[in-house]
């Protein structure tokens, strides 16, 4: 019994975290689809559009914004570094780093903005303008900034 569709869900239907989770991971499948020839998973292209919008800001100023722990930004910041895509420069107090984005960088987060639209049509592409401002609206209500 291969077909999805006489799988039984149950409750799982019903609860919102695993709905969410499903999208997420859709979300994710196409973005790899769409971005991964840029290069950028879907969380390093949200850091690197946070430090290109916000140049000089703290990795933890990015961390917060980006609802990431300290720690998974600070590996992605490593591998956005190494790429050449990121630079640090000593922060104001000595014991932190200010952001910014590369010229290289800046690059590749406009090549990857183009994949991210059709990402989204494709995405939203089951629901109306008014449902994807109305999905918005929740899913910040959810996990407010």
């Amino acid at each position: 019994m291969n077909d999805a569709a006489e799988i039984r869900f149950g409750p799982l239907e019903t609860l919102v975290g695993y709905q969410l989770r499903r999208a997420f991971l859709r979300s994710n499948q196409l973005f790899g689809a769409l971005a991964g020839e840029v290069g950028l998973a879907p969380g390093q292209y949200g850091v690197l559009t946070l430090i290109a919008l916000n140049p000089g800001r703290s990795q933890s100023d990015i961390a917060g914004a980006a609802g990431l722990d300290r720690s998974s930004v600070t590996q992605m910041l490593d591998q956005l570094t190494a790429r050449g895509w990121v630079e640090r420069q000593p922060g104001p107090d000595r014991r932190s780093f200010s952001l910014f984005i590369t010229a290289s960088g800046r690059s590749v987060c406009d090549a990857a903005s183009r994949k991210v639209a059709d990402h989204e049509r494709l995405i939203c592409d089951a629901l109306t303008k008014a449902e994807v401002a109305t999905l918005l609206d929740l899913l910040a209500r959810l996990a407010p900034r």
